[in-house]
């Protein structure tokens, strides 16, 4: 009894936030349970003090107490203890999926997450589902997984409609509006935030309210709605700043500074964003100050503990000495009251110092946040150029036109670093003099990525299409006229022989009717996978000459034309170097070409546009959460 009532006292102390008092009883309850051997009490202690720790940010302890309390519950299940309820143990791997998630190792949270559901679902309590629904939803969201985040937040959502969770439905109805809002489509969003706003009134719950009215600004000025969005955002002050939320104030402000922004009304978007800058400053101090009191706490209780123990101690050890030993507890009390007064002196001289400190900055934050409307104009000129870039771009590239009228199966994974690219595929069909219809398919890598790598390849692709007007429809032929058209263009540059850009480039000319093609390779491969009732499935490479379309030390050497059979149900691959050279995986290395072969004879007999999807997940999968090194392009076609 003494033991729960220790626990008790500390699961009140944990809801005041007060973690040193709550430690101190959760430590009291522990070593009583240990002295009587309860070994079920000692595993719920352990949990509440790892509870303690993941409030605190001790993550490394936090995960040793839970795994410690899991020990003792698996021990006792495995023991046939009847008292052990299986849905403890899902609690503890729930707690320790919890505190993974608070870390942001998002793989190990979703796996002790889904052992968590596998034993609510096989009790069927359907209330601890809905909530491992909704973590792992949020793991999904936290990792710009939006697809998969939106699944478990509906399924969360459906359980809870069932229950009859109302204020778990509001909560969940404003994240699938969040991620729909993330992915543009507005007008969905606007209805599930709706619906929330309707239940959190039901409930009085004003933060609900609050916070639903904050995204729905956001969503309405998405939309150019901007009167509406006005009304919800300032709706969203007036209870955020009764209920006392300066977060929620803060991030309504920042809104109407993008309304007024939007509107091209920056004088009024540099008076609210002032204002949303002047509530993140107030938050910041509010932080500082919340910390800093914390502290103060920490420490005089950590004092008072010492003095308990010490009193304890002193009970048992000198009983007849009870006048001396109130004497020393008055005299300890005393003493950590001045040491708290003392820090509370130096907490106050501190934050005069800091209020003196912020009125300086406010004067250098209205200078830089005038020099931050002018970047974002400039920004968004830039933006819009790129834009506008990409456009232009896409206008030398194939069209899906005539790739339909001459590729009856194929696909095109065609995957930028940035907005432009410097790898592009290009095609064109023509008869020659002996009246023969040839489709020729150019798939290359230009010097360079972003916005170089796409002038040069409107370069490439003009110089490709001025070897075709002059009636060559030799690939070999092509890649040799395009190679002397970039060194004299290139030439104009001031220097004599002319930069070494171009492309590495594999050019195909297919003749159908015959069953047949004829290519040349610079440095980009050719790979043909084709099964048979022998060797099964097999992949031929067709490799390219070790040279590129452009100036270099053997660009007097002509291009070798070579001829390939065709066989029906062949499946040919034109590809540049982005996957290969991606990295990525456990280890962060490179996928490798032949990681690629694998993955394409693992995947060649499912329909060609299931492949390209296939690749785009293997790409994404290993590229994981790093950056996109290089132009990605891969083009498959059944024959």
């Amino acid at each position: 009894s003494i033991a729960n009532y220790y626990n008790g006292l500390g699961g009140v102390s944990l809801l005041l936030s007060d973690f040193p008092k709550a430690s101190f009883y959760y430590h009291k309850s522990l070593e009583i349970r240990n002295e009587i051997g309860d070994k079920y009490g000692v595993a719920v202690c352990y949990s509440n003090l790892g509870n303690i720790e993941g409030n605190k940010g001790n993550y490394p302890e936090g995960l040793k107490l839970h795994f410690s309390s899991l020990k003792i519950k698996e021990e006792l299940m495995a023991a046939g203890d009847k008292n052990i309820d299986p849905r403890s143990i899902a609690k503890s791997l729930g707690n320790i999926g919890l505190i993974y998630q608070l870390e942001g190792n998002y793989k190990e949270a979703i796996t002790y997450h889904l052992k968590a559901l596998a034993i609510n679902q096989k009790f069927d309590d359907k209330r601890a589902i809905s909530e491992s629904y909704n973590n792992i939803g949020n793991i999904y969201y936290s990792e710009h997984n939006s697809k998969d985040a939106l699944s478990y937040f509906e399924k969360s959502l459906k359980i809870k409609e069932e229950i009859g969770d109302k204020s778990g439905i509001g909560g969940l109805l404003n994240n699938i509006a969040v991620i729909y809002k993330d992915q543009k489509k507005y007008n969905d969003a606007l209805i599930y935030l709706q619906r929330s706003v309707v239940i959190s009134e039901e409930l009085g719950e004003r933060d609900g309210v609050a916070n639903a009215y904050t995204n729905l600004g956001t969503v309405n000025t998405k939309l150019k709605k901007y009167e509406i969005a006005f009304d919800y955002f300032t709706k969203a002050i007036a209870i955020n700043e009764e209920l006392n939320v300066i977060d929620g104030v803060k991030e309504c402000y920042k809104g109407l500074s993008d309304i007024y922004k939007e509107k091209g009304d920056f004088k009024n978007a540099y008076f609210y964003f002032n204002k949303y800058i002047t509530y993140r400053d107030s938050l910041v101090n509010e932080e500082n100050t919340k910390k800093m009191v914390r502290t103060e706490m920490n420490y005089a209780f950590e004092k008072k503990e010492a003095v308990y123990n010490a009193q304890h101690d002193k009970e048992t050890a000198i009983a007849a000495a009870e006048h001396k030993k109130q004497k020393a507890v008055i005299f300890s009390i005393t003493g950590i009251l001045i040491v708290v007064f003392m820090f509370a002196v130096s907490a106050y001289r501190n934050n005069r110092q800091k209020q003196k400190i912020n009125r300086e900055l406010a004067l250098k934050n209205e200078k830089l946040e005038h020099a931050y409307v002018i970047i974002e104009e400039k920004h968004k000129e830039i933006t819009d150029s790129i834009n506008y870039a990409e456009r232009i771009q896409k206008s030398f590239l194939a069209t899906t036109a005539l790739l339909n009228e001459n590729l009856k199966d194929y696909f095109v994974f065609y995957k930028p670093k940035d907005v432009v690219s410097g790898d592009f595929y290009w095609a064109a069909s023509f008869k020659t003099e002996s009246n023969k219809n040839l489709f020729v398919l150019a798939t290359a890598d230009s010097t360079g990525h972003g916005v170089p790598g796409a002038i040069m390849s409107i370069l490439n692709i003009s110089s490709l299409e001025k070897a075709v007007e002059k009636g060559l429809s030799n690939p070999a032929e092509i890649l040799n006229d395009t190679r002397n058209t970039i060194i004299e263009r290139l030439k104009k540059d001031g220097s004599e022989e002319g930069g070494k850009d171009g492309m590495d480039c594999s050019l195909i000319c297919f003749d159908f009717a015959n069953g047949h093609f004829t290519y040349a390779a610079a440095n980009n491969p050719v790979w043909i996978i084709r099964t048979g009732a022998e060797k099964g499935k097999e992949l031929i490479e067709l490799p390219g000459e070790k040279m590129p379309v452009g100036k270099h030390e053997k660009d007097y050497v002509p291009f070798t034309q070579r001829q390939f059979s065709l066989q029906k149900g062949d499946l040919v691959y034109a590809l540049t170097d982005g996957m290969a050279d991606q990295f990525g995986g456990p280890k962060g290395k490179k996928f490798m070409y032949q990681r690629l072969k694998e993955c394409l004879l693992s995947i060649a007999d499912l329909p060609i546009k299931e492949q390209k999807e296939k690749v785009h997940e293997n790409f994404m999968t290993w590229k994981g959460n790093l950056e996109q090194v290089d132009d990605v392009c891969i083009i498959g076609i059944r024959i």
